[in-house]
């Protein structure tokens, strides 16, 4: 069936200036947050309530439940392959160097190259006007494929420096593992929040003087989304343009590089050691740890995505920005993003100290062909519940799955 996608560009354009989520951003939130700020005030008008509810549904069960538990599967499986059965000389030490940097330069490459913001730029060029002609099935399977990138680089990287944290760098222990979540909890904190991108903006803009004691002309233009070029995508750098020099912006951006593909991902695994061996050996003194730890982490994802979105912290760094540089650093905020970041890391962390133990020895025990499919298998199902069956998916075949005489009759009555 043939839907007419011609909605009034005025309506477009108020949906676009009223949402705080905009298109043709590189700093952009989850694919969740465009959807529900984009795509479901433009599909209101055609489904019923009922609908919307159970669109919503599926999709935070889909995200919580069906979408952790595949990816469990394929980290499984492929972590077991290139751990046992990949390498085929005795000296792990090499393996796990070569594999770090092989991990490395793929995540480059990832964030460089094939950034999932030129997927989400295309969705929201999609679906700025309007609701899509066409399902987009190209376009959904280069988004994966750059996650598929994305994740056989961390892959790779904390395969290789997984054995040398946890058994060859220091003895494990209580004490060490409990050093490996304090420490790196506050480092990445650093890194992610104090030291990020926009953070850093912000200090070099200051560093020249406040925006409207420079006397410049363009840095002080309110941000305008909506009359911005494909080659201007960030809005943070649009508002310190002629505040600070290209060399900085160059240092800058060098940096984020730095920090994102090497720092922060180095960091992450000493974290997920200490949580992993804290969560398996001592905090819990049962010798069953599968129901109770699953539980427990999808109770806690659901809080957190529900309550605690990370795209809150988001939202909240456009609306400062969006006027000009701001007055302040913003320390509260940084800390409030991080931790709802902090909630959901949690509650992932426990599905999977959880569930792996029970995948990997009691359910199947290991062999070449079991660790094959669990990666072979789940690579199709990923694709299918993360884009196939995403919510912006869901909600473009919830619309073009009614009837045609029903359509136009509500699209008059919108459009009225």
């Amino acid at each position: 069936m043939k839907i007419n996608s011609e909605v009034n560009p005025e309506q477009s354009v108020e949906v676009s200036r009223t949402k705080r989520f905009r298109p043709g951003q590189a700093l952009n939130p989850s694919e969740d947050a465009f959807v529900r700020d984009i795509v479901q005030p433009l599909v209101q008008n055609y489904i019923s309530p009922c609908e919307d509810y159970c669109v919503r549904f599926f999709s935070f069960f889909n995200l919580i439940f069906l979408t952790t538990t595949v990816q469990l599967f394929q980290w499984l499986g492929t972590w077991n392959l290139l751990a046992y059965y990949v390498w085929p000389w005795s000296n792990t030490l090499i393996r796990d160097l070569v594999y770090f940097l092989i991990g490395i330069y793929l995540i480059f490459m990832s964030t460089k190259f094939f950034n999932l913001d030129k997927s989400y730029n295309i969705m929201c060029e999609k679906w700025q006007h309007g609701i899509p002609k066409k399902f987009g099935w190209n376009r959904k399977l280069q988004s994966y494929l750059r996650k598929s990138l994305s994740f056989v680089g961390y892959l790779f990287a904390w395969v290789g420096a997984w054995d040398y944290i946890d058994t060859r760098l220091i003895s494990e222990t209580g004490l060490r593992d409990t050093f490996y979540v304090v420490i790196p909890i506050f480092i990445c904190f650093i890194f992610e929040e104090l030291l990020s991108q926009e953070s850093l903006y912000y200090l070099a803009a200051h560093s020249c003087g406040v925006c409207k004691e420079c006397g410049c002309k363009d840095c002080c233009l309110p941000f305008d989304p909506l009359t911005m070029s494909k080659s201007q995508q960030n809005f943070i750098q649009l508002s310190v343009r002629g505040l600070i020099s290209p060399c900085q912006d160059w240092m800058i951006i060098l940096f984020n590089y730095v920090n994102v593909i090497l720092i922060v991902t180095v960091i992450q695994l000493f974290l997920w050691v200490g949580m992993w061996d804290l969560f398996s050996y001592y905090i819990w003194p049962f010798d069953d740890t599968t129901y109770s730890y699953c539980i427990v982490g999808f109770l806690t994802m659901f809080i957190s995505l529900v309550f605690f979105s990370p795209d809150q912290g988001y939202f909240e760094m456009e609306e400062i920005w969006q006027t000009g540089i701001p007055t302040s650093f913003g320390f509260r905020r940084k800390c409030r993003s991080y931790s709802r970041g902090m909630l959901n890391f949690l509650g992932f962390l426990c599905v999977w100290v959880g569930a792996w133990d029970a995948l990997d020895n009691k359910i199947w025990p290991g062999s070449v062909i079991r660790d094959i499919l669990y990666f072979v298998i789940p690579f199709f199902i990923s694709f299918v519940l993360e884009e196939v069956l995403s919510a912006e998916s869901v909600y473009y075949l919830a619309v073009k799955w009614k009837d045609e005489d029903d359509l136009n009759l509500k699209e008059k009555t919108c459009c009225t």
